[in-house]
């Protein structure tokens, strides 16, 4: 590999939910050889590309919960870090929860007072966000777990203690062996399960001081990192929208009880049982039906969300990772773009539902495989963001911005100005400056932290008017 090769940046690809396969090679768009790949690799600025043939890609499991996801992200972190040793930009690009793998790198990097200097960008699309609240330390299930914790901190203490001498007394003793060590067996086993019950009590309440920790961690990533961010995503997207109705479902797992009418001759003989089952029943539904349905229900809807993290619950599904410190909104895709991505999305249904008429009709033990084969992606938004030529200009202009490729920006500025302005506009949002001149220096810079921040949006609002202006004379002009 020449020289010229290994000081290039590098942009690493990092693929969602449900989207990891065996090979780097296939039509998944991270994947080598694909259309993304292929048309992304000429939209690159000079001095930036895709892992060669000898560099390997990122590859996680893919499954749709937070532990794998907290995993990759351990991952993600070394081989960031790797690049930071050898002193190598790179850039980031996720889709979907790929991109939620990218902000617990950046978090985890936080926790361990690491700075990611080489880390130029990174991108997320369609990325589901999960804004997690830690359970209520005076809840009264917290009191009660916290309470069941010092009842059986005593009991270990004096069991171990008592398993101590117990072990003293065998060697000292001469009584039979045997006799001992099923007496130790067995203080050991109660050991155990007193151990056992004590950290299913208090682990979901250490879990939620872990969750605080983050959360004051997503503050300290977006001040270090924020500016380097850039967020695609469509108000169509199926995964957040499905996302953020599972905040809020009418759901009911478990059936109350209600007497059987006398249908078959069988209910006859139910009918002896009557006058305990309209007691036992009474009970079931005032006390039991309730509890059972709460935790089932819980249990589903963290199954959907893929949040299987003890002492979490999601509260709230955004496509950003945390609030702006700004105070502004991040802004969506432009709604011609988002427009295009949704009539692409519908086509690609239509052309499905031949398809699944066939699949009806298939035999059930492969309808799952022959359902897999057939769906492509296009068929909904979130899965063909990539798809789209203008999403990858989007990615490719963001890493011209931050490698300060200056005459890659006053090209897109002038041939494509609607997405120049778009770029600017978060940006902007977000403090940084799009700077379209081509001069030396950057093309971006931090703002100066004697500047208030409200005069530094004023500022880059003003910068953005005049975009708007000189596109609407260039467009009088023409």
């Amino acid at each position: 590999m020449s020289t010229d090769e290994e000081s290039a940046d590098l942009v690493l690809c990092i693929h969602g939910t449900f989207a990891s396969s065996g090979t780097e090679y296939g039509r998944g768009w991270w994947q080598r050889g694909s259309g993304f790949w292929k048309q992304f690799s000429r939209q690159l600025p000079s001095g930036t590309k895709l892992p060669e043939a000898g560099e390997s890609l990122f590859r996680w499991s893919g499954a749709n919960t937070e532990r794998d996801r907290e995993l990759a992200a351990v991952r993600l972190l070394a081989v960031m870090l790797r690049y930071e040793r050898a002193g190598r930009h790179y850039h980031l690009i996720g889709h979907s929860h790929g991109g939620s793998l990218i902000w617990a790198a950046l978090r985890l990097g936080c926790r361990r007072g690491v700075e990611l200097k080489h880390l130029r960008s990174w991108s997320t699309v369609g990325t589901p966000f999960l804004n997690k609240q830690s359970l209520q330390l005076f809840h009264p299930g917290s009191i009660l777990r916290c309470c069941l914790g010092c009842l059986l901190v005593l009991p270990c203490l004096t069991l171990s203690k008592f398993l101590l001498n117990l072990t003293a007394g065998v060697l000292h003793s001469e009584a039979p062996i045997w006799n001992m060590l099923g007496a130790m067996a067995i203080v050991g086993v109660i050991l155990y399960l007193i151990v056992l019950i004590l950290s299913i009590a208090l682990g979901p309440l250490l879990e939620s001081l872990q969750i605080n920790r983050e959360n004051k961690l997503d503050r300290r990533a977006m001040e270090l990192y924020g500016q380097r961010w850039m967020g695609l995503w469509s108000p169509d997207d199926e995964a957040i929208n499905a996302l953020r109705s599972t905040l809020n479902m009418p759901l009911s797992f478990v059936g109350r009880y209600v007497p059987r009418e006398r249908v078959f001759a069988s209910d006859r003989l139910h009918a002896l049982g009557l006058p305990h089952q309209w007691l036992l029943g009474s009970l079931y539904n005032l006390l039991i039906q309730p509890t059972l349905n709460r935790m089932v229900t819980r249990q589903v809807i963290k199954t959907l969300q893929g949040n299987n993290r003890p002492g979490g619950k999601v509260v709230a599904v955004h496509p950003w990772p945390t609030t702006n410190p700004l105070g502004r909104e991040y802004p969506m895709l432009p709604g011609w773009l988002s427009e295009r991505l949704l009539q692409r999305a519908d086509q690609g249904a239509r052309h499905m539902a031949p398809k699944l008429r066939q699949l009806l009709a298939a035999s059930p033990l492969t309808v799952v495989h022959q359902l897999q084969q057939s769906v492509s992606g296009s068929e909904m938004v979130h899965t063909s963001y990539l798809e789209d030529e203008e999403i990858g200009r989007l990615l490719a202009l963001h890493i011209a911005w931050a490698g300060n490729h200056h005459q890659v920006l006053s090209r897109t500025a002038e041939n494509w100005p609607q997405g120049m302005l778009w770029f600017s506009r978060f940006k902007a949002s977000l403090g940084a400056h799009v700077s379209t001149v081509p001069q030396a220096g950057k093309t971006w810079h931090d703002p100066d932290p004697l500047t208030s921040p409200d005069q530094w949006k004023r500022t880059f609002y003003a910068e953005i008017e005049d975009l708007i202006r000189d596109d609407q004379r260039s467009r009088q002009a023409g």
